[in-house]
């Protein structure tokens, strides 16, 4: 790799591949479910599926595609920012040095792993160039997966939201070079990397905005973190009013966000019996927090924590 065109082009043809490894499973998937699996009830209040006499699995919706989530984008992202500034344009490290430290989990290179963490422009902090890879990211995947038709007649639809899976998958992705260690977690959603949205809720607003929504035909989920003490006051929700319709001005598909403070979720984590009704959203979906996994827990601690 000898400029960052280079890396895109390599990461574009993995994806393709990966794209079509899981367009391959899920065809299979649909199949058995329609041989073995027909949902007759379901069909029956699905439109179209009597008139045409077919059951769901079998391709009598009208309305028929499949839904698969892009996990991640702003690991790719920022991945790809710290290569381009500071690989190839700054040339602060080589690819070799940079390859060696992510073989070993940059294990005696902390260093290094700092200079990947706080010099490279980061998503989130409304930086044009930094939001640009993370918006090349989720359009490669995006893009590739619209290609592909179902096996009911319908496509199969991007979606950028990841429940839980960023942590699971996490696990199985090696260090990347954002900084992030081997087995800890991909960002989640469309939401920039856990910490690293250093500028304030506005400013990872207008980066999010900035992703080709048009693109994410099955859903995206941006989650934000605020402090209590946001709502605190007589402008508190006309504060929170603002922010929501700004970001949806800006173009904004979706946006969720946990009202609470670090400090209760350590809390509740430490002592779950005193915190049973503690409800947070985790990614697309609300639950009580201590009937999380700790991993899962961690999770939501480690994503930065906005204030007025």
């Amino acid at each position: 790799f000898t400029c960052i065109e280079d890396v895109i082009d390599a990461y574009r043809r993995q994806v393709a591949y990966q794209v079509g490894l899981t367009v391959d499973a899920l065809d299979v998937l649909a199949e058995v479910h329609a041989e073995f699996k027909p949902k007759p009830w379901i069909s029956a209040t699905t439109g179209d599926c009597l008139e045409r006499g077919l059951d769901l699995t079998w391709g009598g919706a009208r309305y028929d595609f499949t839904g698969v989530q892009g996990v991640g984008s702003a690991t790719v992202g920022v991945s790809l920012s710290a290569l381009d500034a500071l690989v190839f344009r700054e040339g602060r490290l080589t690819m070799q040095e940079l390859l060696a430290a992510l073989d070993a989990d940059f294990e005696g290179h902390e260093s290094l792993r700092q200079m990947l963490v706080n010099r490279a422009p980061k998503y989130g902090n409304d930086d044009e160039a930094a939001d640009r890879y993370t918006r090349l990211a989720a359009e490669i995947y995006c893009q590739e997966v619209a290609r592909h038709p179902n096996p009911r007649g319908g496509r199969y639809q991007p979606g950028l939201y990841s429940v839980t899976t960023h942590v699971a998958l996490g696990l199985a992705v090696g260090a990347t070079p954002d900084g992030r260690r081997s087995g800890t977690p991909l960002s989640q959603g469309i939401s920039p990397v856990q910490g690293r949205d250093h500028q304030g809720p506005t400013a990872a607003m207008k980066s999010a905005s900035r992703l080709n929504h048009t693109l994410v035909s099955n859903g995206s989920a941006f989650n934000q973190k605020l402090n209590p003490a946001f709502l605190r006051g007589g402008k508190g929700p006309e504060a929170l009013a603002g922010l929501l319709n700004g970001y949806f001005s800006l173009g904004g598909m979706q946006l969720q966000w946990n009202l609470v403070d670090g400090e209760m979720l350590r809390a509740a984590q430490q002592h779950p019996e005193d915190h049973r009704d503690l409800v947070v959203r985790v990614s697309g979906y609300s639950a009580y927090f201590a009937d999380l996994e700790q991993v899962v827990q961690d999770d939501i601690i480690a994503r930065m924590e906005h204030a007025l």
